[in-house]
């Protein structure tokens, strides 16, 4: 009976492993047909080649994998070649992709910032006056590029920059419009002919931006000239996700480094992620400067600095409602949960200003480009992680579960799926959590285990049915 219940618990948990424990109990009863101590026989192979095995680590766990992809699949992938490459995106896909890349660009660009970046610029070349010496070639060529902008800024299609911006919006939300009533080839082509850049050139803010990319460029170079370099960006982020509460929280950490002569003495970090749906409201963001204690900002407007900073930390907290999704399969009735997770998408762009040693006047409004975040760790309640869809290591105590990154070049920008057992005590336990991976991968333990068993069940039942004559 106590091997019965064993099977039965298993099957309960995976189907799969109650189909081959029949499997293997009609391979016995074969055997035994033909030589009558076949079962014991079969028996003690497997206890010998489990002390084997266990003696030279024939049975560690088998890699993680999916909760939602059962022994089917993993038959399917290893002996029918899976199930083929995904088809490559189509003309309407690779459209909606540039319209939606140029709407970006559209987006990130207001034309209060253009205007303000375009100032900024004729006050610095003004200001480096007194550094020409140590760079008169960078200090000419940024003038020229400032020349180009303003002459850009002061002809009669850009001199009202939030109506030009407008009537851009305007053009892509038709374009956006026709895309999705596009019903053959010949008007896929003309949205893609509408999408050209010396058209978009004629609509949009883009020969602006052009402009502003050629006085960033000169700026840097001025400050490479005296001895600096640019701003550097890197980041992180930590995830922690507590689905009894419904709740998954981002920290993602950015340190900016500026190298001297240049230091920071404003930032903007408007240009972070803004609140969406879902996140409940709660966001905190803090910067400290030089290593000194961190300050709560509001996440918009400019943050003056009371120091000339060289290094800037902008730490961005966030919750939001995340509520996990059941995932099962025609063999894994029970089901666990899906959630996925923002590890910190690159997050556009923030304005930072920086000044010159030596040149008080000398400012500049550049902005800096965030990156895409390098997740560091996933934590959650103590054994709720099952598997989680990038390469890691997962360390469980009985206060938490932490998986840690596999390699620290590994980023993560398109989100990041985990999936968790169900929360309860039977699925979030030291002993199950050793077994997880033995009852939901095939693995050699896996299999002779259930041969094992049913090797014993055969024994046992031929015992009673010799047992039963006498004691009648």
């Amino acid at each position: 009976m106590m091997v019965l219940g064993a099977v039965l618990a298993a099957s309960a948990l995976n189907l799969a492993l109650g189909a081959a424990w029949l499997a293997a109990l009609a391979g016995v009863w074969a055997i035994r047909r033909r030589v009558p101590i076949g079962a014991g026989a079969v028996l003690g192979v497997v206890a010998a080649l489990g002390v084997v095995g266990a003696d030279r680590g024939w049975f560690e766990p088998p890699p993680a994998a999916s909760y939602g992809e059962d022994e089917a699949d993993w038959l399917r992938r290893h002996f029918w070649g899976g199930h083929g490459a995904p088809a490559g995106p189509g003309f309407r896909d690779t459209l909606a992709a540039r319209l939606a890349t140029v709407a970006e660009e559209e987006r990130q660009t207001p034309a209060i910032e253009l205007e303000r970046r375009a100032a900024a610029a004729v006050a610095l070349v003004r200001g480096l006056e007194r550094l020409r010496g140590r760079a008169a070639g960078q200090v000419s060529a940024l003038e020229t590029a400032v020349r180009r902008l303003a002459f850009t800024l002061t002809s009669p299609e850009f001199r009202n920059l939030d109506a030009r911006r407008a009537r851009s919006e305007r053009y892509l939300m038709e374009l956006a419009a026709r895309l999705d009533l596009a019903q053959d080839d010949a008007e896929l082509e003309a949205i893609s002919r509408a999408l050209d850049p010396a058209v978009l050139a004629t609509v949009t803010l883009r020969a602006v931006r052009e402009d502003l990319a050629r006085v960033d460029e000169a700026t840097r170079a001025v400050f490479r000239a005296l001895g600096g370099g640019n701003v550097t960006v890197t980041a992180t982020s930590v995830l922690a996700v507590d689905d009894v509460r419904g709740e998954a929280a981002t920290e993602v950490r950015y340190r900016m480094e500026a190298a001297p002569p240049a230091r920071i003495t404003r930032i903007e970090p408007a240009g972070l992620h803004p609140l969406v749906a879902g996140d409940r409201g709660r966001r905190q963001v803090t910067v400290a400067v030089d290593g000194g204690p961190p300050r709560q900002v509001s996440g918009a407007g400019a943050v003056g600095l009371e120091v000339l900073a060289h290094r800037i930390e902008i730490v961005d907290h966030r919750a939001r409602s995340a509520v996990g999704e059941g995932i099962r399969t025609p063999l894994r009735r029970i089901p666990f949960s899906t959630l996925r997770l923002d590890p910190g998408r690159a997050a556009g762009r923030l304005l930072v200003t920086l000044q010159v040693d030596g040149a008080p006047g000398a400012e500049a409004l550049l902005p800096v480009d965030l990156p895409a975040a390098r997740l560091l760790e996933v934590a959650a309640p103590p054994r709720a992680l099952f598997w989680v869809g990038a390469p890691g290591t997962l360390q469980s105590t009985d206060a938490l579960d932490v998986w840690r990154v596999a390699t620290s070049e590994a980023f993560i920008a398109d989100g990041l799926r985990v999936e968790l057992a169900p929360p309860m005590r039977v699925f979030r336990n030291p002993a199950f959590a050793a077994l997880r991976p033995y009852l939901y991968q095939p693995s050699l333990a896996a299999s002779l285990t259930l041969v094992g068993l049913a090797a014993l069940t055969a024994v046992l039942a031929s015992r009673r049915r010799t047992a039963a004559p006498g004691s009648g």
